[in-house]
């Protein structure tokens, strides 16, 4: 498991599922293990009708947002930030 941190948000999520994120082959990644659930997602994935999608309106279609359901975005990645964490997911091994 790989713990992703922002704030007093903790997501574990498997690395195979990180890495298809980084890659580009999934749009939402859940959380694993007993944590509280959350979902590390591209702005572009939020349902149009969904409390998500009103979170992150205003938000680069491209960003990459981590949150609990029905709550702000804990993380926000934009620019340099968003690709960096990106390149780094991608190349992440089982």
């Amino acid at each position: 498991m790989i713990v992703l941190s922002a704030g007093s948000v903790q997501a574990a999520v498997l690395p195979r599922e990180l890495r298809d994120f980084g890659r580009g082959r999934v749009e939402i990644v859940e959380s694993s293990g007993s944590g509280p659930l959350a979902f590390l997602f591209r702005a572009s994935a939020a349902a149009p009708t969904s409390l998500a999608e009103e979170q992150v309106r205003d938000l680069p279609k491209d960003a990459v947002v981590l949150a609990l359901p029905n709550t702000p975005p804990a993380a926000v990645l934009t620019g340099a930030e968003r690709d960096s964490f990106l390149d780094w997911a991608q190349r992440l091994t089982d």
